[in-house]
Parts: structure tokens; C-alpha cells; sequence
């Protein structure tokens, strides 16, 4: 499973829930859920932070194993020796509360794929005691983000003036 839509309708179906106690569980329709985990996991929608969070909480699955493919799938299952240890729930939580804040995935349109890469850079703020090195998250997210953001428009741009000068 490459993609992070595959993996939720792996965790999905593993789980027994039916997509209806998701939906109520992370306040969203029944709708919002299915496009999180389509056929096509090119067409898949990224549920929220706090939805993804919500989502391996009532599947049994580890949030980390969900976005990235890595670690345990289940608390208490073996895990790769390969990567650092899985971070806790409250890290997690807190890494999430603070990409959303930083960057709203709706303002930013960010896709799963690129949610998940975030939410692993923020492991790399983290300071030992598990708080959060705010002068990194500018250095170590944000800035590279917003690069890439202004590379994608100055793309569209060029684009746009070669196709109308075509």
C-alpha cells in the first residue's frame, strides 16, 4: 500500500466499523469519509489532522503507520528497528494542532500526500521533552512549503503566458 487513501481503506476494512460510525465519529457525512478512501486513491480527498487522528483512533491502527506506511500498524504489534521510535499520541496531536494552524489544509489545498510529509517534518521539531522547538518550525516546514507553493504559481504562470503567446 504506496498511498495514504490505501492504507485508511485498509484500516477501514480491518476494522468492521462501517463508514456511517466514522462519519459521526469525526463529525463529517458519510460522503466526506468515502472520498478519504476512494477505488482510485488518486482521487482521494485528505480528511483533516484531527479527523486523522479521530480515524486511527476508532480503526485500532497507528497513526504513524497510516500516513507514512511505516512502524506497526496496530499499538503493540512488532514495529521496523529501521526509524526512530513511533511518536505518542500527544505529540502527534500536538504536531497536528499546530501544521493546521500554521497552514490550514483548505487555504493551501494540500493533498494527503503532501499532509503526510509534513506531519513527518514535524517530528523533526520536536525537542526531547516531546514540546515543540517553535524557531525550527518556520526553518523546517513552513519556509520549504511556501517555496514550493510560489515554485508551483510561477510554473502556472509561465504556462499560462507560453500557452497564450502560443
Amino acid at each position: 500500500m504506496k498511498t495514504v487513501a490505501e492504507r485508511l481503506r485498509h484500516a477501514w476494512q480491518q476494522s468492521g466499523k462501517t463508514q456511517t460510525e466514522i462519519a459521526e465519529t469525526c463529525g463529517v457525512e458519510r460522503p466526506a469519509v468515502s472520498q478519504w478512501m476512494p477505488e482510485d486513491p488518486e482521487r482521494a480527498t485528505a480528511p483533516t489532522n484531527g479527523n486523522l487522528v479521530r480515524f486511527a483512533f476508532l480503526t485500532g491502527f497507528e497513526l504513524r503507520w497510516l500516513l507514512t506506511g511505516q512502524g506497526p500498524r496496530r499499538p503493540g504489534e512488532p514495529g521496523s528497528n529501521s526509524g526512530p521510535a513511533a511518536p505518542t499520541k500527544e505529540q502527534l496531536t500536538q504536531c497536528f494542532e499546530l501544521l493546521e494552524k500554521t497552514l490550514p489544509a483548505k487555504k493551501f489545498n494540500i493533498s494527503a500526500r503532501v499532509r503526510a510529509e509534513l506531519t513527518m517534518r514535524m517530528f523533526d521539531v520536536l525537542k526531547p521533552d516531546g514540546s515543540i522547538d517553535a524557531s525550527k518550525v518556520v526553518e523546517v516546514i513552513i519556509n520549504p512549503f511556501m517555496q514550493r507553493q510560489e515554485t508551483k504559481k510561477r510554473s502556472a504562470h509561465h504556462e499560462r503566458r507560453r500557452t497564450k503567446h502560443s
